[in-house]
This record gives C-alpha cells, structure tokens and sequence, in this order.
C-alpha cells in the first residue's frame, strides 16, 4: 500500500478519534453509572407490573438499557421466571441490543441529531413489532403464551437464582459476565465503565477503521450513483 494512501487513512482516524472521545467516553461513563446504581435491575418490575401496557413499555425501557444482546438475556431470562407475557419479553429482547445509551450519544456525536433520532424510532418501530406479531400469534392460536423452556430455580435462602444457573438447568448456555465485587460503590461504577468501554470501544474502533477505507479507496461518485446525494 503507498504510504500516500495509508497517511490518509490514519489521518482519518485520527480526526473521528478527535471528534467523538469525549462522546465515547460520556456513553461509557453513563452505562457505569446505570449498572451501578442497578437502575437496569428496575427494568423487570416495570415490565411486569404494565399489565397490557407490557409491550410498550418494554419497548421504552429498552431503549435505555443499557444492556447489549449477552446483556439483555440474563434479564428476560428471569422476567420469564415470574411469568411475564411472552410478547413484552421479544420486545425487550428485539429493542434492547439496537438501542442504548451509549448507541444513542455515539450516533449523535458520529451521524448528527437527524440520524440518532431516526435510530431511536427504528428501535421502538423493530420492538413493538415483535412484540405485536408474538401476541398476534399468541391470540390466534398459533404460539402458546408459555413457551418459556426454563423453569425457576431458587437458592437456599428463597431467592431466584442466577440465569446462568437456571439456563444451566435446562442445558442452555448463558453467557454472562464475572462481576467482581466491590466495597466502594465508585470502583464498581468504574470497573462497569471499563467494561462498557472495551466492549463498545472495539465496534467503534473498527468502525472508523472502515471509515478510513472506504473514505480514501472508494470514490464518493460511486457511493453517490448508489444512494444519490443531498
């Protein structure tokens, strides 16, 4: 590759990296935040307690959890446990690793206002879809409203027991994270915020990276012929 080419590139890289940091860095900042304090773990009383509302609101709290596709499972795995309706559960599953916090400062800061809010109303269009067409399903006939293979195990002292466990089980693998913990409230929020930040830090990384390339070795007349220009 001339070493032309491949200074443009980097120069690429260089001015995104510049410009979204400080996003990047306030996305990652804002997950720590929400995992410490367990604002996520309100999710599943929201959800059971909307009744028919369920769906909707599943859609909301899933466009600002946090929670990634992994994430998000360990949580309707137990809302699963407690009985919650099958069509607000594919809706959180659906919505959650689409949209975020982090998802929605990044789009922003990468994309402009326009682009961030078409995302978010993407996410709750994709959500309530799923959700909608399980209960229509459910409604005809066609999918039992308790298809959940999963059946509740419980610790020692009464309470649920992790999803791990539960999918375990049943012989499903659950991934899910270790979570060290800690004394201090504020080191826990910062090892979240490490954990958020290599997690999206290597998707926007190598978004960038493809940034570069197309940018430098794809002329803009061919990305115009295919999806015209403003």
């Amino acid at each position: 590759m001339p070493d032309s080419i491949l200074m443009q590139m980097l120069t690429v890289i260089w001015e995104e990296i510049t410009k979204m940091w400080w996003f990047f860095l306030l996305a990652i900042v804002l997950v720590g935040v929400i995992k410490g304090y367990k604002l996520d773990l309100r999710i599943r009383d929201a959800i059971n307690r909307a009744g028919s509302w369920g769906i909707v609101v599943a859609v909301g709290v899933g466009t600002v959890s946090p929670l990634c596709a992994c994430g998000i499972l360990p949580v309707v795995i137990t809302l699963a446990m407690i009985q919650t309706p099958l069509a607000p559960l594919m809706a959180l599953l659906v919505t959650s690793p689409v949209m975020g916090p982090d998802a929605l400062i990044l789009t922003w800061s990468g994309l402009g206002m326009e682009w961030a809010i078409l995302k978010v109303i993407g996410a709750a269009v994709l959500g309530l879809s799923a959700g909608l067409v399980t209960q229509v399903l459910i409604n005809q006939g066609y999918l039992a409203g308790d298809l959940i293979r999963l059946k509740p195990k419980y610790n020692s002292d009464g309470t649920m027991a992790p999803a791990k466990e539960i999918g375990a089980e049943a012989g499903i693998q659950v991934k899910s994270m270790t979570i060290v913990p800690r004394a201090s409230k504020l080191r826990f929020i910062f090892d979240r915020t490490l954990d958020a930040g290599l997690f999206v830090g290597k998707f926007l990384l190598l978004a960038i990276v493809l940034e570069a390339i197309i940018v430098t070795l794809v002329p803009i007349s061919w990305i115009t012929a295919l999806v015209g220009q403003k």
